[in-house]
């Protein structure tokens, strides 16, 4: 299967090519009043708005470097109610698809429900990287914000 790496600091990540709808160079957001630190903005992405999360300040209390390597990765994601939201994922030097074999993940050893960003984890020759589903990044945010309520 293929993975999206990136990176936040010195910690690597992978997110599986199947949750990504496309890939884009960081664009200037809108940004809104009286929102948490990690929802950066919204952007215009083929006539919809969408909401963006800044997973450095999620992850590290800080925001994403605005560098040529900074991406957003649309991903779709489900909140209550089944509803369905585009939503991107601004991170830092996505820079490479890999290929990993699914039976290549161990366990990171390591568990808890403020921890949604340490998931399985591989091995390469630079250390371990963590794998991470969008849907566990909704784990240590507000849903209300992003889902309508029921």
């Amino acid at each position: 299967m293929q993975y999206v790496k990136f990176n936040l600091d010195e910690f690597r990540y992978v997110l599986s090519i199947t949750d990504v709808i496309e890939i884009i160079p960081y664009v200037k957001l809108t940004s809104l009043p009286n929102l948490p630190d990690y929802l950066a903005g919204l952007f215009n992405y083929r006539g919809s708005s969408v909401p963006v999360i800044d997973l450095c300040s999620l992850f590290l209390k800080r925001p994403c470097n605005k560098k040529l390597s900074t991406r957003i990765i649309v991903v779709e994601v489900i909140g209550k109610n089944s509803v369905k939201k585009m939503v991107g994922l601004m991170v830092e030097k996505a820079t490479e698809i890999i290929k990993v074999e699914e039976d290549s993940f161990m366990d990171a050893g390591v568990y808890g429900d403020d921890l949604p960003y340490i998931g399985p984890v591989i091995a390469d020759s630079a250390g371990l990287i963590s794998r991470i589903h969008p849907s566990e990044i909704f784990l240590q945010i507000d849903n209300e914000i992003l889902f309508p309520a029921a």
